[in-house]
């Protein structure tokens, strides 16, 4: 363990596992006046990446059970919107459109991302 992170132990909340001890590493309080920025932002970005990253989850999801044209159509968009912004690699994106593709028996729209050959 580096220096300045402190093992804290406690008890998980999960309902599946309320007695098991887990071990964090709890970061020492920032001491510049940029790093207490930074923290601050960390967390606002931290909690909307959240979002966004439960937002396509539920698309991807939904796009499983029911692979219709316009659920295929969201999903692409929300992948490459995640990749665009790193949220997700974009391989990440690639291989999830790809086998979200397989799902449906119509022909898959082609997505914007792709990049254009120059001729």
């Amino acid at each position: 363990m580096s220096e300045g992170f402190l093992p804290y132990y406690f008890y998980c909340s999960k309902a599946s596992c309320r007695n098991a001890i887990a071990c964090v590493t709890i970061t020492p309080m920032p001491i510049t006046k940029s790093a207490i920025k930074k923290a601050r932002k960390d967390k606002v970005r931290t909690v909307r990446n959240k979002i966004k990253i439960s937002a396509f989850k539920k698309l991807v999801k939904a796009t499983r059970k029911d692979p219709s044209l316009k659920n295929l159509s969201a999903t692409f968009s929300a992948l490459d919107k995640a990749a665009k912004i790193h949220l997700i690699h974009k391989n990440k994106a690639a291989r999830l459109k790809s086998r979200l593709s397989k799902y449906s028996s119509q022909p898959v729209p082609k997505s914007k991302s792709a990049p254009k050959s120059k001729k």
